[in-house]
């Protein structure tokens, strides 16, 4: 249960849950890399601007809550501004579904949603644990055996395309219950001095 652990706990905040969506379309060479870049995207604050002279919330969580809810915002000189819903009027502006909402109608497809067929994606699942270099080859692998498996048992219909397997292969990212969803704090003297050492970087000392 530890893994299944992980996920669920991920699911209990917004910026975890907004990372592990994203995380799906990642490229990474391994898990170790997949971490690394997910480190990169929980930052609580990020500094923008051309040398970085402004520091600002999350942009994936602000975005989101920006979308929602009225709130009083504050910049760093203390003056609090009013700040209303802005909804989300860029979703599905390019069009098609989410990739999360393609990849459940393969998998249901594919028969895996059975209480049998979940039986049998565990077991096939369970043969690896997904930390450190683990890599993409592998969960492809893992993938090709679930989905034979699952045909020589008669769980694999008519309704599962090639447009299904396509997507099992491509876009179903690899195991992330070992990894690390949670925002990482960054405290305001950590990102002056962030901004200082850009200043520096940018006069040349």
């Amino acid at each position: 249960m530890p893994r299944a652990g992980n996920i669920i706990h991920a699911f209990y905040d917004h910026l975890s849950r907004l990372l592990y969506s994203e995380a799906q379309h990642w490229h990474a060479k391994d898990i170790a890399q997949l971490q690394t870049y997910l480190d990169e995207e929980r930052q609580g604050h990020e500094l923008e601007g051309m040398i970085g002279e402004y520091i600002v919330p999350n942009s994936k969580r602000y975005r989101r809550e920006a979308a929602l809810y009225a709130d009083i915002e504050a910049y760093e000189d203390g003056t609090p501004r009013w700040c209303a819903p802005r909804g989300m009027t860029i979703l599905g502006l390019f069009g098609g579904p989410p990739h999360a909402l393609a990849l459940v109608e393969a998998m249901d497809a594919a028969g895996m949603f059975s209480a049998d067929g979940l039986k049998l994606v565990h077991a096939i699942w369970n043969e690896i644990d997904f930390v450190g270099d683990r890599h993409p080859g592998e969960a492809r692998a893992l993938t090709q055996g679930m989905l034979d498996a699952l045909d020589a048992k008669g769980f694999i219909g008519t309704a599962l395309t090639d447009e299904h397997v396509r997507i099992l292969y491509n876009h179903w990212q690899m195991p992330m219950y070992a990894l690390e969803f949670r925002e990482i704090p960054a405290s305001l003297d950590w990102l002056k001095a962030q901004q200082d050492a850009n200043l520096a970087h940018e006069v040349g000392c």
